[in-house]
């Protein structure tokens, strides 16, 4: 009896054993699998990272070229402020000097009518 005893007991070991053996082999399991996905996060961040870096450099180089462009723009409308300014000189003279000849003529008209 005390033999059957002791072989009923082994049985239980064995069978928590084995219990504890399939669920260290399922965690065992689980860890590759998160080790899987932490390297797959890994790699995507390493991609995410690199892909904002191509992109802060893209955005950099754009605006340089737009500051330039609109410091271009700026001179531009400086020179065509100075050329306007300059024709609205000329036309005032102009239209001074059209008063001027009228009067001129107005003034030759009574003199030798």
């Amino acid at each position: 009896e005390e033999h059957a005893k002791a072989k009923i007991e082994h049985m239980k070991v064995d069978s928590e054993l084995s219990t504890i053996t399939e669920q260290i082999s399922d965690v065992r399991k689980d860890i590759t699998r998160t080790q899987e996905q932490v390297s797959i996060a890994v790699l995507e961040e390493s991609k995410i990272q690199q892909n904002l870096e191509r992109a802060t450099y893209q955005s950099t180089a754009l605006n340089k070229k737009l500051s330039h462009h609109l410091e271009v723009l700026r001179d531009d409308c400086e020179d065509s402020k100075t050329v306007l300014h300059t024709l609205e000189d000329e036309n005032k003279d102009t239209a001074h000097n059209i008063k001027e000849y009228q009067r001129i003529l107005a003034e030759k008209r009574k003199t030798s009518g």
